[in-house]
């Protein structure tokens, strides 16, 4: 390779700047996994949660899917069956920052609630794990409702409130009024 082709990664370190998210999570437990792998993980959190909450916890029914042939299990219609009769839906969301409104939020995509009976949901936050089991949740559409896609969740904290702790604040008393909390796990 020719001498001038070559170039060092100092060059190019100031191009790698990291969100304001990433920021306040630098450092966490899971911080450094991906939304996919950390939502596996917390799923299996809830479940464990759930199973130490003196309920009997079970995997979800092996359906056939749309080809006829039996689903993957990471593809089943709910996550688990809770003593048996109860199907749980777990859905996870990082406390993220919205920079176009200026505010911390979640958003929860893909929920189908009529796929199951219960839908737990996970927040994980700078301080701590959160989770939820919903009763009331105003679930939204990204225009005409398509059931193979589900629904969206979203909650903020108010526009401006820059402390991530503040705007946890205000988002677990907003989620109060419609979900119960099942338990917070601080770090």
């Amino acid at each position: 390779m020719k001498e001038d082709m070559k170039a060092r990664w100092g060059a190019f370190e100031h191009l790698l700047t990291r969100t304001r998210t990433q920021e306040v999570f630098k450092g966490l437990p899971l911080s450094d996994l991906s939304p996919s792998h950390r939502g596996t993980i917390l799923e299996n959190l809830a479940r464990e949660w759930t199973r130490r909450s003196n309920h009997t916890v079970s995997t979800s029914i092996q359906t056939i899917g749309l080809t006829g042939k039996k689903r993957p299990a990471r593809c089943e219609e709910y996550d688990f069956l809770r003593d048996g009769v109860t199907r749980v839906e777990v859905k996870s969301a990082q406390l993220t920052w919205d920079m176009t409104n200026c505010r911390w939020g979640f958003v929860f995509l893909a929920i189908k609630t009529e796929k199951h009976d219960e839908t737990q949901m996970v927040m994980y936050a700078p301080t701590g794990i959160y989770i939820w089991r919903n009763v009331a949740l105003k679930l939204q559409s990204p225009g005409p409702v398509r059931m193979d896609y589900g629904r969206n969740f979203r909650i903020y904290a108010s526009k401006g409130e820059e402390s991530p702790t503040a705007a946890m604040t205000q988002i677990v008393s907003k989620m109060s009024a419609d979900a119960e909390l099942l338990v917070h796990i601080e770090w």
